[in-house]
């Protein structure tokens, strides 16, 4: 009954890897398209979820959106009432669901490194230890606890303004004899894993992104 319905007779079903590949055609080109109009709030939203100058992290979480409101009955109507759950200001934002979730997987990942940096201190003050390093480590855990009290009690505001004061001062001089040098490349090595997480953490990049966004609607707001 294809001529019925004016459907084309050579009409199929695409497998998997086609639709994938005709999926990344379509984001590449409506990307190319939203390049060339240049608009502050396209370019914005590439500045904020884009890495290394790059847009293909961006254009895989527009295709990760795209898949998953299509379990919904009504995708775009669904899309459009989340995106009024994002239409507030900065002191109604604390008290949301998804940023106390935000702020309660923001706990978990310092912890984690509050963890890192408490078994680096007890290797400095092990007898061979590098006992230099401690005073260098007990700065990393105040500053940590800092960040995990503001988050725990103060919200995303307030611990997004004590991350921004965060920095790791440079390690003690330990010379060579003083401790023994697997204690101190192992000490090394936990506050170089601490490090990371505290500038690479996924939950971190969404509380900054989550801050930018907001200041710009409050911003708009008041104007």
């Amino acid at each position: 009954y294809f001529h019925v319905i004016d459907l084309d007779p050579g009409f199929r079903i695409g497998d998997e890897t086609e639709c994938s590949l005709l999926k990344l055609e379509v984001i590449e080109d409506l990307f190319e398209s939203e390049y060339g109009k240049a608009e502050d709030a396209f370019l914005g939203l590439v500045e904020r979820f884009s890495d290394n100058r790059q847009d293909v992290a961006l254009q895989e979480l527009v295709l990760r959106l795209h898949s998953f409101i299509q379990s919904k009955p009504f995708p775009q109507e669904w899309l459009e009432e989340r995106v009024q759950d994002f239409s507030m200001n900065i002191h109604q934002m604390e008290d949301s669901p998804w940023a106390k979730s935000l702020l309660s997987a923001i706990q978990m990942e310092i912890q984690g490194i509050i963890d890192l940096l408490q078994e680096a201190l007890g290797l400095c003050q092990r007898p061979d230890g590098p006992a230099a390093y401690g005073d260098n480590i007990l700065d990393d855990l105040r500053q940590m606890n800092a960040l995990l009290m503001s988050a725990a009690k103060a919200g995303l505001q307030a611990c997004s303004d004590v991350y921004k004061q965060i920095g790791f001062s440079r390690l003690n001089t330990c010379r060579k004899g003083e401790a023994d040098e697997d204690l101190k490349d192992r000490v090394k090595d936990l506050r170089n894993q601490a490090k990371g997480h505290v500038f690479a953490a996924s939950e971190v990049k969404a509380m900054q992104a989550v801050e930018m966004a907001l200041f710009s609607t409050d911003k708009a707001i008041n104007e």
